[in-house]
């Protein structure tokens, strides 16, 4: 939530890197506002959100021809190809056709065929992470229903 979801999702792109060439990883977890955003449900976005991806879509398009500060700055290193709804995707024209026309960016980068989606959140995403004898979840995730629908326990009760 708040204007900087392209800055926070850049640092986590950036700090996931990091992690991985020194052998480390980091655990992003997917909760109710990442699942609202690619069905295209801006009840938690901001003004200044939908401002920046829409800057984002308008300016990243041309980042090969950008000096390469200002293409970080911008976050260019997020951008992995064209927005916009497949030629036969009725689904996404549909859904565009009633979200304003602001939050269009948004919506075409984080929805299930996204670029967002397609590369940083598909792979960076997880409901649930159990370090050892711990299980980190959304806040939005009931513990009683990770604990007896999706855990299996070990000989050990882990």
């Amino acid at each position: 939530r708040g204007d900087d979801e392209l800055e926070v999702l850049n640092l986590l792109s950036c700090l996931s890197k990091q992690a991985a060439a020194s052998g480390g990883a980091v655990e992003v977890l997917c909760g109710n506002h990442e699942v609202m955003a690619a069905m295209g449900n801006n009840r938690y976005a901001t003004a200044g959100a939908l401002r920046s991806f829409t800057r984002w879509a308008s300016v990243c398009r041309f980042r090969q021809v950008m000096p390469a500060p200002l293409a970080r700055r911008l976050h260019c290193n997020l951008w992995a190809g064209r927005l916009g709804c497949g030629e036969h995707d009725t689904a996404c024209a549909k859904k565009l056709s009633r979200l304003p026309k602001e939050a269009h960016a948004r919506y075409l980068a984080l929805r299930p065929a996204g670029p967002l989606a397609r590369t940083l959140l598909a792979h960076e995403r997880k409901a649930a992470v159990v370090y050892g004898s711990t299980v980190l979840v959304h806040a939005g995730i009931a513990s009683r229903d990770i604990l007896t629908q999706h855990l299996t326990y070990n000989a050990s009760g882990v």
